[in-house]
């Protein structure tokens, strides 16, 4: 049994704080006693242990320290809380993530092994108590590809999958693709050289991937410049995405430093990487906590680089979430998480006012998402795009779609509804009109909310009464900034209390799907609806060959190699739905060329590159080559072959995600040539004795058995080795004249013509 006590690991004071009133102790002493004298208040129980993860001191005083649980030594999910003190230390409120106390047995059901082998690739799996809803109960983290997937350690079903990776000095000059010409912080190596990393903003650093697939930073290489002037503007030049980026996490530190007092993301002075090139993010932009990191492509067929100042921002205020909030990013929380990307995205853009990249309200407009001059999503009206809501109906999508409706409320609360210089945004189903308050306010209440009343797992409902909250923190309960809060939450339909859950059908969520081409699919679709009603189902941008029944059940064969966003949509007779949103990747093995019948001699020279196309890398791999080919895995065959004979070969492609293709194909080794003579012989006879002196027969060395050497008309017959082509024989008479005759043997015993010469005195 593990002691109760809280473990102070972290403090990070906000540089907007100030210290604490003469009245007051240390804040995080003061939050550890409160916890101590009543665990009540957080939720808690005997077997737990606190950590403290952040503090911030407002300027009046007031304290906000934020807590991780474990219990009995493990980590729980959803079990952080923040303690609110006065500014004499006395407890003010607590704002609690888990729903109730944990009491449980810590010995799992189900064993790590059993866990991990749910998710394809995991290495293993971490016993945690999961608590983000409804009752704790003890689980399995199993964390593979960047998703975290919690598994029931009493059951060993799957609760929820959450996806960990975030899917948008010296002066230097650049020219990035999107910012233009602008201005870089660098430092300047022992060499004189420049490289790019940022050391007023914590050691900043961009660095290249070289178009390989999430490398760790030791696999990446440094920019370096001789005279710090860096990009051409154009992709051709690796440099010019790192502009981008490098420029871009510049004006966000500096935006959060100059409006929030905020030293880095994590409040500590420390920069983050930044990795372009990056093949695994190549149509896209992540953040990842595991490696601190920021990670952008260089563009796709469906876009240009993600490196635009909004996006980078984007990323980087992930980090601030995670270091924060820490918000799940998964269902409402990960909307919220996401869109608190895109409020702050949007605000460093306005606060950067680079000209080649005038300040809105569209995320990413300048990567033009699509070919078609569309940015990634819209705040001001979020449905725009097809997939997106910004009127909230209860339904479940997935968080970039469903962070339509706070990006719209933050629209509003900054400009207001109706037409503006930035969009026009229309109140939910007749709505009040929302008046505005302006960024800077909008965006300090959406800050000093995240940083200090939400947790991780913070919904819709929840973030209204943390916004709220932080409007009358800073600007008072009758002032018009909570008024405005109040308006824009509904006027996207989210009120104080959730509306009742039994209105809406509830689907069940289908996670990533993949498939072939050809192979038969049959898939049923699950969804309740409290009423009892019969209810239909339809789809969106299922793959070709595919179709959807009434009843939701989804059959067809595949027949293109594709990767789609499929949307399911329920509906009840009453007009209510639920949706769920996947992607749907079908694959197609490689398509091969047959080389046709193959025909070679022993001891012939042997290329062959075959020749194959699929959408992914392929490797190759062979069997039945004749004795003496190799093949390798860019599907080159080489070689001398050994052996006659016919042979069956079979030459297999297989793609990254396991698809193959095999052609076979007969290969005919027929005898080698027969030998041939010796060149350029030559013999000389001193005291009796002839040295015989010729050149390598022609043909492969490995064809030749030996030579056999005669003296004539009736001299002496030695045989010597394939390697030889000198040899002396002895016992002649110096007065007689000789011939030299040299016969090439190949190796199978056939016997070439002979090369003849005279003896020469």
């Amino acid at each position: 049994m593990l002691a109760a006590g809280i473990a102070v690991t972290t403090t990070t004071t906000a540089a907007a704080a100030v210290p604490p009133s003469p009245g007051g102790g240390a804040p995080a002493t003061e939050a550890e006693s409160v916890v101590q004298r009543d665990r009540a208040v957080v939720r808690g129980g005997p077997d737990e242990q606190y950590a403290v993860r952040d503090v911030l001191v407002d300027r009046d005083g007031s304290r906000h320290v934020r807590f991780d649980r474990t219990y009995r030594g493990l980590k729980v999910l959803g079990g952080d809380f923040v303690v609110h003190s006065e500014p004499d230390g006395r407890l003010s409120s607590t704002t609690v993530a888990q729903d109730k106390t944990i009491d449980l047995s810590t010995k799992p059901a189900v064993s790590a092994k059993k866990a991990a082998a749910t998710v394809k690739g995991a290495p293993g799996a971490a016993l945690v108590v999961d608590a983000a809803a409804g009752k704790p109960v003890l689980a399995w983290r199993v964390v593979a590809d960047g998703v975290e997937t919690i598994v029931d350690a009493s059951t060993g079903k799957v609760r929820r999958r959450i996806d960990d990776i975030r899917t948008a000095g010296h002066a230097g000059s650049g020219h990035g693709l999107h910012s233009g010409p602008v201005t870089l912080n660098t430092t300047r190596r022992d060499d004189g050289s420049f490289e790019l990393v940022d050391p007023d903003r914590g050691g900043s650093e961009t660095r290249n991937a070289e178009n390989r697939d999430s490398p760790p930073r030791e696999q990446t290489a440094a920019f370096t410049d001789a005279d710090n002037t860096w990009g051409d503007g154009t992709i051709a030049d690796p440099a010019t995405l790192a502009v981008d980026v490098h420029h871009g996490v510049q004006q966000t530190w500096d935006y959060f430093q100059r409006t929030f007092s905020r030293n880095g993301i994590a409040n500590d002075g420390r920069g983050a990487l930044a990795v372009v090139h990056d093949r695994s993010s190549d149509g896209n932009a992540s953040w990842s906590d595991s490696c601190f990191c920021m990670r952008f492509g260089a563009g796709d067929g469906w876009s240009k680089a993600l490196t635009t100042q909004d996006i980078v921002a984007h990323e980087w205020s992930h980090g601030v979430t995670s270091a924060t909030a820490d918000l799940e990013y998964w269902g409402e929380s990960g909307a919220l998480n996401e869109a608190t990307s895109d409020i702050f995205g949007t605000l460093v853009e306005f606060a950067a006012a680079n000209p080649v990249d005038p300040p809105d309200y569209s995320i990413g407009e300048l990567a033009d998402f699509g070919g078609e001059g569309r940015p990634l999503r819209y705040m001001d009206a979020p449905e725009r795009d097809g997939l997106s809501v910004g009127c909230w109906d209860g339904g479940i999508r997935g968080v970039h779609y469903l962070s339509g409706v706070p990006n719209k409320f933050f629209f509003m609360l900054a400009e207001g509804s109706g037409k503006s210089a930035f969009g026009y945004a229309t109140p939910c189903d007749g709505a009040a009109p929302v008046t505005g308050i302006g960024r800077d306010r909008a965006g300090a209440i959406w800050y000093h909310a995240l940083s200090r009343y939400m947790v991780s797992t913070t919904d819709f409902t929840d973030a209204r009464a943390a916004t709220l909250r932080s409007a009358e923190d800073l600007y008072g309960r009758d002032g018009t900034e909570y008024a405005a809060v109040a308006a824009a939450w509904t006027a996207v339909h989210v009120e104080a209390v959730r509306p009742p859950t039994t209105q809406s059908p509830t689907i069940t969520q289908i996670a990533d799907r993949t498939g072939r081409v050809g192979e038969p699919v049959r898939l049923q679709v699950e969804a309740t609806d409290p009423q009892g009603q019969r209810l239909t189902f339809t789809a969106e941008s299922l793959p070709q060959g595919l179709a959807i029944s009434e009843d939701g059940l989804i059959t067809g064969t595949p027949v293109e190699d594709t990767r789609s966003v499929t949307i399911v949509t329920v509906t009840d007779p009453d007009g209510n739905r639920a949706t769920t949103v996947f992607t749907w990747d079908v694959h197609a093995p490689p398509v091969i060329e047959d080389p046709g019948p193959q025909q070679n001699r022993v001891f012939d020279t042997v290329e062959l590159q075959l020749q194959a196309s699929d959408s992914d890398y392929f490797d190759w791999h062979f069997t039945g080559l004749p004795d003496g080919l190799r093949g390798d895995d860019l599907g080159r065959v080489v070689g001398t072959p050994a052996t006659e004979g016919t042979f069956e070969v079979t030459a297999t492609a297989t793609d990254d995600d396991g698809s193959a293709s095999s052609v076979t194909f007969v290969w005919t080794i027929t005898q080698a040539p027969p030998p041939a003579p010796t060149r350029l012989l030559y013999g000389y006879m001193t005291d009796g004795e002839v040295q015989v002196v010729w050149l390598r027969a022609p043909g492969h060395p490995d064809s030749i058995g030996g030579y056999e050497v005669t003296i004539g008309p009736d001299g002496p017959t030695v045989t010597v080795d394939a390697d030889t082509t000198s040899t002396i024989i002895p016992g002649l008479d110096q007065a007689r004249e000789y011939t030299v005759s040299v016969v090439t043997i190949h190796r199978d015993g056939r016997r070439s013509t002979p090369a003849t010469a005279e003896v020469w005195k």
